[in-house]
């Protein structure tokens, strides 16, 4: 008996190993994958503008990256207290309009150096909405500011490819060989409306259609019909019924494993998760014969992972 949809998730043509270099850009669902990876010991930078839902900022933010473009006072915006970035999450705000300015500029260049030794990018689309300032800006965060000062619409499939075809350009000029994994993340934004959003996402989803045919190094990883059709139970989101719950983010991470890690990537894996587990252990009697032997057994996985060319 068959209880759910399974999702096909085929091995890629692509490699991701703890050699690999990954900058991940987007929504929350970024944030949950980015932290897997972290954990199990890859080298990775997550959202260096925070976290980002449409594709338009998240497209902004690997541009100014891939540059090492600064942001300038122009956008930034005082409300309720504190300095803002238009283009960046609400994490970089300050009291101090100098010290917002440079913590966002600290981030872009610390993410531009990492980006000249990655090798992979990860872009997690949320929604296709976008809010417009009266100047054409779209603002990465509202902050809270006064809804008279949007102007809310759905970008369309044709701009937003024209878009990236640009975006991509530039970073693969400046990173030849690059490879680009899409997802669309499969929290809802019910605020927009249930048929609204099912349209934003369906956007989403022929944009990245649209360059995976026309653009060289760009992949997609169905995280969305994962959890749209496989996971079809509430008993996989968490208690706003919108987000995936814990145990299927672990889901969707084995199945990213599944399509982009060898067997002696996952062997790995396994070894830093174990070693990570056991070094949280704290012991209530030190000296005694027991926790010596479990130091013992510590230490000779920290070599076995150290010889294959792993540092913890």
């Amino acid at each position: 008996m068959q209880l759910t949809t399974p999702i096909p998730v085929e091995r890629q043509s692509i490699s991701i190993d703890h050699r690999s270099g990954i900058l991940l850009i987007g929504s929350c669902f970024t944030e949950n994958i980015g932290n897997r990876l972290a954990y199990h010991g890859f080298n990775t930078m997550a959202n260096p503008c925070g976290i980002l839902y449409n594709p338009v900022s998240i497209g902004q933010c690997l541009e100014m990256v891939a540059t090492n473009t600064p942001v300038g006072e122009e956008s930034l915006v005082q409300g309720n207290g504190l300095w803002h970035s238009w283009l960046h999450h609400g994490r970089f705000s300050h009291p101090d309009k100098a010290t917002c300015l440079q913590n966002c500029n600290d981030a872009i260049r610390e993410a531009h150096d990492f980006l000249l030794g990655a090798d992979t990018v990860i872009l997690t689309l949320g929604t296709a909405f976008v809010y417009e300032l009266s100047d054409g800006t779209v603002a990465a965060n509202c902050h809270k500011m006064p809804g008279t000062m949007f102007q809310k619409r759905m970008a369309t499939v044709e701009e937003l490819t024209e878009y990236y075809r640009k975006v991509i350009g530039t970073l693969k000029a400046m990173r030849n060989g690059i490879r680009i994994i899409f997802t669309v993340s499969p929290i809802r934004h019910w605020k927009d409306g249930y048929r609204q959003n099912t349209l934003s996402k369906a956007t989403l989803h022929l944009l990245v259609d649209e360059l995976q045919r026309s653009t060289d190094n760009v992949f997609y990883f169905p995280a969305y019909e994962i959890v749209m059709d496989e996971l079809r139970d509430y008993r996989f989101y968490d208690t706003d019924l919108l987000h995936p719950s814990p145990t299927a983010v672990e889901y969707i991470w084995e199945k990213f494993s599944d399509a982009y890690f060898d067997e002696a990537t996952k062997a790995l894996c396994q070894k830093v998760a174990q070693w990570r587990k056991m070094s949280q252990h704290r012991p209530l009697f030190p000296e005694s014969a027991e926790y010596k032997a479990f130091a013992e057994k510590l230490k000779e996985l920290e070599k076995e992972i150290s010889d294959l060319g792993f540092r913890i």
